[in-house]
Order: C-alpha cells, then sequence, then structure tokens
C-alpha cells in the first residue's frame, strides 16, 4: 500500500511509552483515508502529521515520540492561508499539560468543550406541543444552513452535505418545521440502540423559549428511553446550565481548541 512506510512510523511511535498523540483512529479507518486523499501525511522521525484540509480550516492531528518532537509542528506545516486547528482531547491535568505545550509552540487556546453524559434524563419542564419529524432529502441545503448559522466551524466540526443525507438516511435527525422553514433540529448519532451522540441542538433565534427545543429533546429520549446520552457542549455557552437541569454531568473529559498563531 501507497502509506505503508508512513503507517509503520506511526505505529512504532505509538509503542513507545510516553509518547503523545490526539488522533484516535482505527487502522482501517486510518489507510483508507490516507488512500483515497481525507488524509495527509507529513513526517519525520520522531513526528508524523495527519492533515485533514477543509475549506474553511485545516484540522492537525499527531503523533508525537516524546513532549520536544512537537516543537517541529510548525515547521512541518505548510502556508495553508485558512486556520489551523488542533484538538486536545482527554482528561486534565493531562489534557491541559498537552496543550500547554502547544501553546508554547505558537498555538493559542481557540475554545474549550467539555463532554457531559446522562442516563436518566429529566424531560423538559416545557413543550409547545410543536409538530417533531425526521429530516427528509430536500432538507440537506437547510440544515447546513442552520448549522452555519449557528455554529462556529473552528471547532463545531460541521457535516459535509453527504453526512447529513448519510444521517437522513437513517433517521439521525429530526426537525421542528414553522410552514415549511427548519427553525430547530436535533442531530444526533446512534452508536448503539442504547448509546446515542448528540452532536447539534439547535433552535432559530427568532423561535427560542417557545419549548421548542424541549419538544426536540423529548422526541429523543422517549424514542429511546433505556439510551445513554452524550454531548459536548463549549464552556463559553449557557445552555450548558440546561442540561444540568437535564440530568447531564460533565464525565471528566475536555477538549482543548488550539488555534495557530498568525505570523
Amino acid at each position: 500500500m501507497k502509506y505503508n512506510n508512513l503507517i509503520n512510523n506511526i505505529n512504532t511511535i505509538r509503542k513507545q511509552k510516553g509518547h503523545l498523540s490526539n488522533a484516535f483512529f482505527a487502522g482501517s479507518f486510518l489507510a483508507d483515508s490516507l488512500n483515497n486523499g481525507t488524509l495527509k501525511g507529513i513526517d519525520s522521525e520522531d513526528l508524523v502529521l495527519l492533515i485533514d484540509e477543509k475549506p474553511d480550516l485545516v484540522r492537525v492531528y499527531f503523533y508525537a515520540l516524546e513532549r520536544n518532537s512537537l516543537q517541529k509542528v510548525r515547521l512541518l506545516l505548510s502556508n495553508y492561508n485558512k486556520p489551523i486547528i488542533i484538538d486536545v482531547v482527554g482528561k486534565d491535568p493531562q489534557a491541559r499539560d498537552l496543550a500547554n505545550i502547544l501553546i508554547n509552540c505558537g498555538f493559542e487556546e481557540y475554545s474549550k468543550f467539555v463532554r457531559m453524559v446522562n442516563d436518566k434524563p429529566n424531560m423538559p419542564k416545557y413543550l409547545s406541543n410543536s409538530k417533531v419529524e425526521y429530516a427528509n432529502k430536500y432538507d440537506k441545503e437547510s440544515i447546513m444552513a442552520l448549522l452555519y448559522s449557528e455554529f462556529d466551524p473552528l471547532f463545531a466540526h460541521i457535516p459535509s452535505q453527504s453526512e447529513i443525507e448519510q444521517a437522513i438516511n437513517k433517521n439521525e435527525i429530526t426537525v421542528v418545521r414553522d410552514d415549511k422553514k427548519i427553525i430547530g433540529l436535533t442531530f444526533f448519532e446512534m452508536i448503539s440502540s442504547t448509546n446515542i451522540m448528540f452532536r447539534y441542538f439547535i433552535v432559530d433565534e427568532e423561535f427560542r423559549k417557545k419549548g421548542i427545543g424541549g419538544d426536540l429533546l423529548f422526541y429523543t429520549f422517549n424514542s429511546y428511553p433505556e439510551a445513554k446520552y452524550t454531548l459536548w457542549v463549549g464552556t463559553y455557552n449557557k445552555a450548558m446550565q440546561k442540561y444540568e437541569r437535564l440530568n447531564f454531568k460533565h464525565d471528566g473529559l475536555v477538549d482543548y481548541i488550539l488555534k495557530l498563531k498568525e505570523n
């Protein structure tokens, strides 16, 4: 395979005690992504970078032999003329320490998210009895527009239209409409019948505080009453308090979103 040397280098680094990484790819996914060009690899003896270039940003994943290896990150990166983002996911203090290493190498903290979990949801108190339905194939562009209107693409991992289409086909997006306009949606991932990840939860600003968000959440909670629910929420976001009222709890996992400083 074309990328054998790169994958061998990654495997060599991963076998070393004390190596550092922000990548959690399965072997087959990594090989396929390199082969089809979704990811591009850059490597040196003690550092491998995997580049995921999007239209509006570049995400970087790394495998580093040791702390000092990360000092090469900036040198190995090309000038993409777009924001360069690295996520550091883990539990503190280890995640904070790794984020600080990268900050000392030219990055800055852009945002911070925490993971919350819930296996016994408290049902929302305010419901509007609005009609919740599964999204259909004609909703792709409207869903994409609503996602971009609400979330910063530098940290939101906004899906492509093909990913949205796949989620629609699997009944993983529910919506509420005002006439024909989508005014709220829940985008979740069925990891299993008892493990659900909320990826996005949005109500159009014009229609907030009317119980629509509660309707969307109630629909999912009621459809999968035995499931454990997981979501990521920004520490800047006031919605964290709402999730806490629904019985979501921080499980200790954090995500530091770091942005390469401009020269």
